[in-house]
């Protein structure tokens, strides 16, 4: 399975103004974008958030409760459920967030079952051309693509000369030397391309850009985007911001089975 999650205190109102526009002009629904997964909110209250991430590959039921503590920090406990047959299932995630003066200083993991190890088997993948003739005329050299919060470091390349790509995934180490046909990495590629689709489609990438250096977690959720840009943006960008951490949530567990660089003479 994968991964999402987040939090902090709400920042005034003018914040998510100034990140959103015109409330009428941004806001997204369901129809606008379709990049994988279905979003539905079922509370959204001051201090509680119910809502449903649901996808060809898994669907998951998401808690969060928000509660101020005397010393001014927030902290978000979120926990996750399976939601398979539209049944709230087995507790998969529980994790807390620590937010402190608008930026998250801790984040605690009690539980989480779903990360997996398991290896995918390499996909096949165009014969292009591989040669010091390389006809540039006819195919690119190099693709890539790229998130557009910069700070958080998401994005590939592929190298069609050589036949091997690159990965780098928020504060995880750059991987490189990747055999273009592995299905993790192109499964990741294609969840950074449909994460850069929903940021320029939206505008909800420079809405997150906008906190992204206040973030310092690994798990992001929507309450967390919640307490940093403000009520207003669950309003005008929720449907885009469930789909992007759907994207990010992905990432995370397709960077980890990307296989590493084989050290020089190690057997393939």
């Amino acid at each position: 399975m994968k991964k999402v999650l987040i939090t902090s205190t709400i920042c005034a109102l003018s914040i998510g103004l100034v990140f959103s526009g015109n409330v009428k002009d941004h806001k997204v629904n369901a129809s606008a974008i379709n990049e994988g997964a279905n979003i539905n909110f079922i509370k959204n209250e001051e201090n509680l958030m119910e809502y449903t991430i649901i996808s060809e590959s898994e669907s998951l039921y998401y808690i969060e409760t928000t509660n101020q503590l005397d010393d001014g920090t927030t902290v978000i406990h979120t926990e996750v459920f399976d939601f398979a047959n539209n049944i709230k299932g087995e507790l998969i995630e529980d994790f807390y967030t620590s937010v402190e003066n608008n930026r998250v200083t801790e984040q605690s993991v009690l539980l989480d079952l779903r990360e997996t190890n398991e290896d995918d088997k390499d996909i096949s993948i165009p014969n292009i051309p591989r040669s010091d003739k390389f006809n540039v005329g006819i195919y690119a050299v190099t693709s890539s693509n790229r998130s557009l919060v910069s700070v958080m470091n998401i994005n590939y390349t592929r190298n069609y000369s050589t036949g091997k790509a690159t990965a780098n995934w928020v504060t995880s180490r750059t991987k490189t030397g990747i055999p273009l046909s592995n299905k993790a990495f192109n499964d990741y590629a294609q969840s950074v391309d449909s994460m850069r689709n929903i940021e320029v489609s939206t505008g909800v990438g420079a809405v997150i850009a906008g906190v992204a250096g206040s973030i310092g977690a690994k798990k992001l959720t929507m309450a967390l985007f919640k307490n940093l840009l403000g009520p207003i943006a669950i309003v005008t960008y929720g449907v885009a911001l469930g789909q992007w951490l759907y994207q990010y949530d992905r990432q995370s567990n397709l960077f980890l089975k990307i296989p590493p660089v084989t050290p020089p003479g190690t057997k393939t």
